[in-house]
């Protein structure tokens, strides 16, 4: 995020019983897909809580909560993140990680044109 996104931290609040750093991102450029993220993380240990994702417009598009912290890959990270898409009520994506495995992958793996080419039928 770090290379996409300017980020300035606007505050403190709750959120699961935690309190939160509340970053505001905005992109450096139009190639992200987010124009603004806002985005809360721990202040204990800065594993993300929940995030919020918008158009240049100021459109929510969607909500992430990241729960159930766990040790994988060898450090405490979220278990189970939700997405909510704001713009169909009651359409979400759960994600549960049950186990991780870490590997060193090039750089070159996380291009347009690399997940293009995945997507191609044998």
């Amino acid at each position: 995020m770090v290379k996409d996104y300017n980020a300035k931290l606007v505050g403190t609040e709750r959120v699961q019983d935690r309190t939160a750093y509340k970053l505001e991102l905005t992109a450096k450029d139009e190639t992200v897909p987010f124009a603004r993220i806002l985005y809360w993380v721990d202040t204990e240990n800065f594993l993300p809580l929940k995030a919020e994702f918008y158009t240049e417009t100021g459109k929510l598009l969607r909500r992430a909560l990241y729960e159930e912290r766990k040790q994988l890959g060898g450090a405490l990270r979220p278990s189970k993140i939700t997405i909510e898409n704001a713009l169909e009520a009651g359409t979400k994506t759960v994600m549960t990680i049950l186990e991780m495995e870490i590997r060193d992958l090039p750089d070159s793996m996380f291009t347009k044109e690399a997940l293009l080419e995945s997507c191609k039928k044998p």
